[in-house]
């Protein structure tokens, strides 16, 4: 079994990683689900995207403004902007990559409405260029579920308190904690 198209770690990092024989496949599949897993954690909880992929959104523009910012970052390309059902002409607008926005080139504002602008565009980092410290958390939340997984468990506790009975998620050590905190897209607030 494969790791997904958007998992930041190959099966043979989270093999290598999680101390497995690489000519032993019999885990692969259990290391796949962890990899992925811990990918789509790192990007829920940082709020960015880092294997690229193209995503769309649609958005409401206020009609003031000259400025909307995607979702998610780093933006590699915009493939199109469409407003109010019109496909923009790419002079008519620019890219802020690393700001993971755009903006009109002549400097009006976007035509207000409510989901009225769809732009289909690339972000996150080529495999090459991912960065190392994503790839390192990638890998250390990877060996943590495959480990917890291994002896039976999962990343959740049920706890029972008072009669009722509910799922408590497993704490990151700290030092991931922080750096999931480093890697937060910290753009909005």
């Amino acid at each position: 079994m494969a790791v997904k198209a958007t998992t930041v770690v190959t099966l043979a990092q989270a093999r290598e990683w999680c101390l497995q024989d690489a000519s032993d496949d019999t885990r692969d599949a259990i290391l796949s689900l962890c990899a992925d897993a811990a990918s789509e954690r790192l990007e829920r909880e940082t709020g960015r995207v880092f294997k690229r992929r193209t995503l769309t959104e649609t958005v409401s523009a206020d009609g003031v403004g000259r400025v909307l910012y995607l979702r998610r970052f780093p933006v590699v390309s915009v493939a199109s902007v469409t407003i109010d059902g019109q496909l923009a002409a790419a002079s008519s607008y620019a890219v802020d990559a690393d700001a993971g926005r755009i903006f009109t080139a002549d400097g009006a504002a976007f035509p207000g409405g409510v989901q009225n602008v769809v732009i289909v565009y690339d972000a996150g980092y080529d495999a090459a260029s991912l960065p190392s410290d994503v790839v390192e958390l990638a890998l250390q939340l990877t060996a943590r579920l495959f480990k917890m997984r291994s002896r039976g468990g999962s990343s959740f506790e049920q706890v029972s308190v008072g009669g009722n009975s509910f799922a408590v998620r497993d704490n990151l050590p700290t030092d991931m904690t922080r750096a999931i905190e480093r890697l937060r897209d910290k753009r909005f607030g």
